[in-house]
C-alpha cells in the first residue's frame, strides 16, 4: 500500500509539473526582455493554490518548475534552482500567511476576499526584489534593469495569485450545489479579475 502510495504521488508531482511548466510557457509569451520576466505569471497562482488549499507535500512541483522554465529559457543551473527556491518561498509565505489569518479558500464571509487580495499583492513585493537580485548576480540582466524586472516579477507574480488560485479554489468545490453558488463562483472571479486590474 505505501509503495502504490508512493508511485501514485510521484506520478501526480509529474503531471503537476507539467501543468505548471505550460503554465510558465504561457506566462513567457508576455516577457519582457530583462530577464526573461513576464507581467502575468499564472503559475504563482498554481503555487499558492497547492501549498495553500493541497498542503506543503506539492513544493517538488514549484521547484521542478521553475527549473525546467529555466533550462527552456537556457539560463543557467543556478537561475533555475534560485527561481525555483524563490517561488517556493513565496507559495510558503501566503499559505503561512492565509493560514494565520484564517483566510479560508471557499471565501465564504467578506473579510476572506479582501485579506488574500492584500496577501497576494505584497509578499511578491519581497520575490520581485529576491528574483531581480539573482538575475543581476548571474549577469541575466544589467544593473539599470533591476527595478524593472523587480517590479515585472512582482507585477507577474500578484496578477497570477490573484486571478489563478482563487479559481483553483473555487473549482476544487465543483460540481457546485446549486445556481446560487454558481453564481457566487462567478462574482467572486469577477471581483478578483477587477481587483488585479486596479492593482
Amino acid at each position: 500500500m505505501r509503495v502504490s502510495g508512493a508511485l501514485r504521488y510521484l506520478e501526480l508531482v509529474a503531471v503537476l509539473t507539467g501543468v505548471y511548466y505550460f503554465a510558465n510557457r504561457l506566462g513567457l509569451l508576455l516577457r519582457v526582455d530583462y530577464g526573461g520576466v513576464s507581467p502575468i505569471w499564472p503559475s504563482a497562482g498554481i503555487a499558492v493554490a497547492l501549498m495553500w488549499i493541497f498542503g506543503l507535500r506539492w513544493w517538488p512541483v514549484i521547484v521542478l518548475g521553475e527549473f525546467l522554465s529555466a533550462l527552456y529559457l537556457d539560463q543557467t543551473f543556478a537561475l533555475g534552482l534560485s527561481g525555483g527556491l524563490i517561488q517556493l518561498m513565496e507559495a510558503l509565505l501566503c499559505t503561512v500567511l492565509l493560514r494565520y489569518l484564517h483566510v479560508e479558500h471557499r471565501f465564504q464571509n467578506t473579510r476572506d476576499p479582501s485579506l488574500f487580495v492584500l496577501i497576494a499583492a505584497l509578499v511578491p513585493i519581497i520575490a520581485g526584489l529576491l528574483g531581480a537580485t539573482g538575475l543581476w548576480l548571474n549577469h541575466a540582466i544589467p544593473q539599470d534593469k533591476f527595478l524593472s524586472a523587480a517590479r515585472t516579477w512582482w507585477l507577474g507574480d500578484a496578477m497570477g495569485i490573484l486571478i489563478i488560485a482563487p479559481l483553483i479554489a473555487q473549482w476544487h468545490r465543483w460540481p457546485f450545489k446549486n445556481l446560487r453558488e454558481t453564481g457566487y463562483w462567478l462574482g467572486l472571479s469577477l471581483l478578483l479579475v477587477l481587483c488585479s486590474y486596479l492593482i
